[in-house]
């Protein structure tokens, strides 16, 4: 009976996700394609402010981004993500977590209502 209850409410939680993210302002899907062709560049994934939740949004069309979340001590190339959702003061104590551990920005891109970051070291 318990699992039952999970389930039905996961089902219930992952339809919520999807129409929320079909009718959002953003393009999740073309977002998420660009995050994977950074992490297939060598990038991990780090949504600003260290929210993981966030990463799922995107992994929803492209599940393996999952596996690319960062492990941020011993990472050399970081892709910082933030979103129309996110709070500045998020993003910008990133920023400064990252420049602390000796990153630098190489490059920005643009997707989706998405901006990616690319952080080097």
């Amino acid at each position: 009976m318990g699992a039952f209850i999970a389930a039905l409410f996961l089902a219930a939680t992952l339809t919520t996700d999807v129409r929320m993210q079909l009718n959002a302002k953003e393009n999740w899907p073309a977002a998420a394609a660009a995050l994977a062709q950074v992490s297939r560049n060598g990038y991990c994934v780090q949504m600003a402010g260290g929210e993981r939740g966030q990463l799922m949004l995107y992994s929803v069309f492209v599940p393996s981004l999952l596996t690319r979340s960062c492990d941020l001590p011993g990472q050399s190339k970081v892709a910082l993500v933030s979103n129309l959702e996110t709070q500045a003061r998020m993003l910008s104590t990133s920023q400064e977590e990252l420049r602390a551990l000796g990153f630098a920005r190489k490059k920005t891109i643009a997707v989706g209502g998405t901006t990616i970051e690319m952080e080097d070291r």
